[in-house]
């Protein structure tokens, strides 16, 4: 890509301070880092299509790991392409090679678009993902309601002690009975232990929910700022790239005249 200086091909050697590094070593010292980033931004496009097999659109928790790991993955991009567009003032180009950096110029915009337009997708799956937690505490809390409803009922219609102290042990096994107790004193127990267990299956499924909330928070904020940075960064990394774009305008109006 650069044309190399005959006379800059080996390093100048002095005993007391070192090697001193030839303009041939410094041009392939950054020819590398450009390989470098095309292979690391190749890296990145297969692990990005990899994480979407298979696919599970409409569904929102699908959906939102999947962005997330797209977040881990961005700066991998960042890096390939701050790499590859990695030249200095007096650097020689081949019209090819220009050709092939216009469009990952341009490929930095639609990355860019489309982590911005990552950002509206993972508020709707964050909403819709809340109001299934939402209805699945409802439905949770309405269950543990009408089972108690219907044991309370057979513990009314029940006139065996034998019936209630079964009842009594499968609401709590570690329940004990000390001596004798009438069946009405049973199914007082019963109905005591019957309230304490539905309130401890209510404590328990609503911890569980805002356990399951201030996880979907946390994953929610990290995402949004993660793709609001991600386009912003690759929107900069496009920006940043006008020249490769003006040169190849200069060069077609050359071709022209």
């Amino acid at each position: 890509m650069q044309p190399e200086l005959e006379s800059s091909k080996t390093p100048s050697i002095n005993r007391y301070k070192g090697f001193m590094l030839s303009k041939g070593m410094e041009i392939r010292g950054f020819e590398l880092f450009r390989k470098m980033g095309y292979i690391i931004l190749a890296l990145f496009f297969v692990d990005f299509f990899a994480i979407l097999i298979p696919p599970h659109f409409m569904d929102s928790f699908w959906e939102l790991a999947i962005i997330n790991s797209m977040l881990d993955r961005i700066w991998i991009a960042l890096l390939g392409f701050g790499l590859i567009f990695f030249y200095r003032a007096d650097t020689q180009i081949k019209r090819n090679l220009l050709r092939v950096l216009y469009y990952l110029s341009w490929l930095s915009l639609i990355l860019s678009i489309f982590y911005f337009l990552l950002f509206p997708l993972t508020l709707f799956n964050a909403f819709e993902i809340y109001g299934k937690y939402k209805n699945e505490k409802t439905f949770a809390i309405a269950a543990a309601q009408n089972k108690s409803e219907q044991i309370k009922s057979l513990i009314e219609s029940s006139n065996s002690a034998q019936d209630l102290t079964a009842f009594i042990q499968s609401i709590n096994p570690q329940k004990v009975l000390t001596g004798k107790p009438k069946e009405q004193q049973l199914k007082e127990i019963a109905k005591q232990e019957l309230v304490k267990s539905k309130t401890e299956y209510t404590l328990t499924t609503i911890n569980r929910a805002k356990s399951s909330v201030t996880d979907l928070f946390k994953t929610t904020t990290r995402a949004v700022l993660g793709t609001l940075l991600s386009g912003l960064g690759l929107g900069l990394i496009w920006k940043n790239t006008r020249w490769v774009r003006v040169l190849i305008k200069k060069g077609s109006k050359n071709d022209k005249t």
